[in-house]
């Protein structure tokens, strides 16, 4: 069987950032109106041949931040998709996923919030278990 998995954002422990970290994740997660105007400003004003409507950059300059807001908005998305892709019922011999390891994730498991290299090998072994399972599973892969 083919398979596509989606991988989930990484957990974000935001408590664990510093310095210009901390200060650009507390400007964003406030909602501070002087930061998230800069950021619209920033991405209308740049040349582009990718039409993005105001309301799409006001969006990803308030919900498409570095936290574990973003990456859980992020994440709905993949779910949404897959989920959608998966309800069409397709007649293909591939089976689509998500891929779940921003939950095997924690603040313990990262030193500067973003990066969880202490698990890279359970993630690839989960990953390895979990191909394993839809490579023997008939029914639709809903994540």
């Amino acid at each position: 069987a083919e398979i596509l998995l989606f991988k989930t954002s990484n957990f974000v422990c935001a408590k664990q950032y510093t310095e210009s970290w901390r200060v650009g994740n507390k400007l964003y997660s406030s909602g501070d109106k002087e930061t998230l105007d800069a950021c619209f400003t920033s991405y209308r004003d740049k040349k582009s041949n990718i039409e993005t409507s105001d309301e799409d950059i006001r969006n990803y300059c308030e919900n498409g931040v570095l936290n574990d807001k973003g990456a859980g908005l992020l994440n709905e998305r993949v779910y949404r998709f897959v989920a959608d892709f998966n309800s069409k019922g397709r007649d293909s011999s591939l089976k689509v996923g998500v891929f779940n390891d921003h939950d095997i994730q924690s603040c313990k498991s990262s030193k500067d919030g973003r990066h969880h290299h202490v698990y890279n090998l359970a993630r690839i072994r989960l990953l390895g278990n979990y191909i394993d399972c839809l490579n023997n599973w008939d029914g639709l892969v809903e994540g």
